[in-house]
């Protein structure tokens, strides 16, 4: 994904629900990666296998999930540096996930408009930035975890 606030490349993780159809409108959960690592990690810590199982016995309703890379400088590993999703000396990381992110997810893939069916959910050190940008953007996240 191409990054106008942050003017360079950054990675994006997007999970499609079992059975994803761009005729329907699924809702959105952007997942947050911890302070000491980055979004790597996303697969094995939202365990997809089991997530598809979920949505396909009906424990759980079809969702898009986005994973964000929020490291300063791409790096991946676990001594990455993390913006934690902050405008600042190091670059406008909050503008890359509300002005690149949110709407390349609502361009690209059939998300569900209302903020009610919109998450924000920051796993370990994600935990910061989730609760900072869904109190500032409340408008527009209806859950934050």
């Amino acid at each position: 994904l191409w990054s106008s606030a942050l003017c360079k490349k950054r990675d994006l993780y997007v999970y499609l629900p079992p059975c994803y159809d761009k005729t329907k409108r699924y809702p959105v959960i952007f997942w947050l990666h911890g302070a000491f690592g980055d979004e790597t990690p996303f697969p094995v810590n939202v365990h997809l296998t089991d997530l598809d199982r979920q949505i396909q016995a009906g424990c759980m309703p079809p969702a898009i999930i986005a994973a964000p890379d929020a490291t300063i400088d791409g790096e991946n590993g676990i001594l990455a540096r993390n913006s934690l999703y902050v405008n600042g000396c190091s670059g406008r990381f909050e503008d890359y996930f509300m002005q690149d992110i949110v709407p390349f997810v609502f361009k690209n893939f059939s998300c569900q408009s209302e903020p009610t069916s919109h998450v924000l959910s920051g796993y370990s050190g994600g935990g910061l930035p989730a609760m900072g940008l869904g109190i500032k953007h409340r408008h527009f996240f209806g859950l934050v975890t």
